[in-house]
């Protein structure tokens, strides 16, 4: 039975992949849920939703739900802001509603972990609502590529800043004084 259901998996995963190989790009879908925080990674946010209107295509913006009240404002912020113009007309934000999933203070314990995890499923909600031709991940959460690349996407990624930050590292986690018998 669990070999069936594998094979199954398998079929309709290939037959996604397949389906989209030839595919023409329209739509990228950039996954930057604190798009209106304001930022270096913001500033690179916007240079790219410009540079790949100017290329024609239509942009998507999974962000996080209070992000996208209002694009009007997000728009306007970011033009202002980094002085960058975009196109409000083929620029569409997707609200997410689990981002409460990527953030530290949500995890106790093996807080890497947890977001990790969390942002499978933020990834999976994103794919629920949208699937763009072309995927990109803004912010490093490389956990969402395997679900975006299985669902047909196009896989691409720029990393503004690791994952592990300075704040998680502690020297005393990493260096066990040894005990000479």
């Amino acid at each position: 039975m669990l070999t069936v259901l594998l094979a199954v998996l398998l079929v309709l995963i290939l037959g996604l992949r397949i389906g989209s190989r030839y595919k023409k790009v329209n739509v990228v879908g950039l996954f930057h849920p604190y798009c209106n925080a304001g930022g270096g990674g913001e500033r690179v946010l916007w240079c790219v939703v410009q540079a790949l209107q100017s290329g024609m295509y239509n942009v998507v913006i999974f962000a996080r739900a209070n992000d996208c009240a209002n694009p009007g404002e997000v728009i306007s912020r970011a033009e202002s802001r980094f002085n960058v113009k975009v196109d409000a007309t083929r620029l569409r934000f997707i609200p997410l509603y689990s981002d409460k999933l990527l953030e530290a203070e949500t995890y106790a314990r093996l807080t890497l972990f947890g977001q990790s995890v969390g942002s499978m499923l933020v990834g999976m909600e994103a794919m629920w609502k949208m699937r763009p031709d072309v995927w990109i991940d803004t912010m490093g959460y490389s956990f969402i590529y395997p679900i975006a690349w299985c669902c047909g996407c196009r896989v691409g990624s720029y990393t503004h800043y690791p994952t592990m930050s300075t704040d998680m590292v502690r020297q005393d986690l990493f260096f066990y004084p040894i005990n000479p018998m």
